[in-house]
This record gives structure tokens, sequence and C-alpha cells, in this order.
């Protein structure tokens, strides 16, 4: 028994023969029929296993990037709260705020047991 031919590469084929009532039942009529839809079953099989593999791809590209993204805006949000640590500690006036601006260019800067 002899397989079918399956076309390298496939190709796919629209147009399919149609049975006719006036056919004779021979093998080569079903074969020329079976044919183009095992080469079309191929063809389409071949497709899809490479959209699949071009979607995998895609979806590790765009996992890569995102955790790229997660670990740079981590790395940004532990600089932010390292920098506010530093600033709210930092108690010698680093926004260089004057007596005058606040109101207290009058007051004198003494303890209150000394007044």
């Amino acid at each position: 028994m002899a397989n079918h031919e399956i076309k390298n590469p496939p190709e796919f084929v629209q147009a399919i023969r149609k049975f006719e009532i006036t056919d004779k039942g021979h093998a080569d009529l079903f074969n020329d029929v079976v044919n183009p839809l095992i080469n079309n079953d191929i063809f389409l099989k071949e497709e899809l296993q490479e959209e699949s593999n071009r979607a995998h791809r895609a979806e590790e590209s765009l996992t890569n990037s995102l955790q790229e993204e997660v670990s740079r805006a981590q790395a940004a949000e532990e600089t932010n709260k390292t920098n506010l640590a530093n600033h709210a500690a930092d108690k010698a006036n680093p926004h260089k705020v004057t007596k005058a601006q606040v109101g207290l260019g009058n007051v004198d800067n003494t303890a209150d047991v000394n007044k």
C-alpha cells in the first residue's frame, strides 16, 4: 500500500475537486481529491506551528521587558525611599529657610529659660 505524496514544502490548495455522480469509483479519483486535503492539513499544521513559535517568542520578549521594567521601578522606588529618609533626617536646614521667611524675624534665638 502506497502513501499519499506530501509536497515539500507543503502548499495550500484552495480548489478541491468535487465528486460527480457520474464519476467511477476508482482509487485514483479518490486519491486526486484526498491528496490536496492531506497536503492542506500539513500546510496548516506547519503554519500553525510557526505562528505558535512566533507567539511564544513574543511572549518571552514581553515577559523579559516587563521584568526589566519591574526591576527598574523597584530600584527607583528604593532610591526614592532612601532619598526621602535622608532628607527627612537632615536637620541642618536643607532648604535654607530664614527666620524672616517664616515670620520670626523679630524673635531672638535663645532658650525660653533665658527669657
